[in-house]
């Protein structure tokens, strides 16, 4: 008995490190087909997040302190579109 409490203390360790871990791989945001303001993204990206826009959408930068680790802007096959501040030039 006094062996599988201490396997279930070491599994259970174990389970509580790798959640961390995948948390601190930060979230992969997807911009895809839509229009989205920076402010609307909720809870405001990190450092350690990616945002990926493609397929058509397109991501305003409206708040003078956005952070993001990554930016990918279109793939292979589609247009993403970064604009900043709250209109398109024309």
């Amino acid at each position: 008995m006094k062996k599988s409490v201490s396997f279930l203390a070491l599994m259970a360790g174990l389970a509580l490190g790798t959640t961390e871990q995948a948390l601190a791989a930060g979230r992969d945001i997807p911009i895809q087909g839509v229009t989205v303001l920076w402010s609307a993204l909720q809870p405001a990206p990190t450092a350690d997040d990616t945002i990926r826009i493609d397929n058509g959408g397109t991501l305003f930068v409206n708040v003078a302190n956005a952070e993001v680790g990554k930016i990918y802007i279109g793939d292979s096959t589609t247009v993403g579109s970064l604009f900043f501040g709250t209109t398109a030039a024309r």
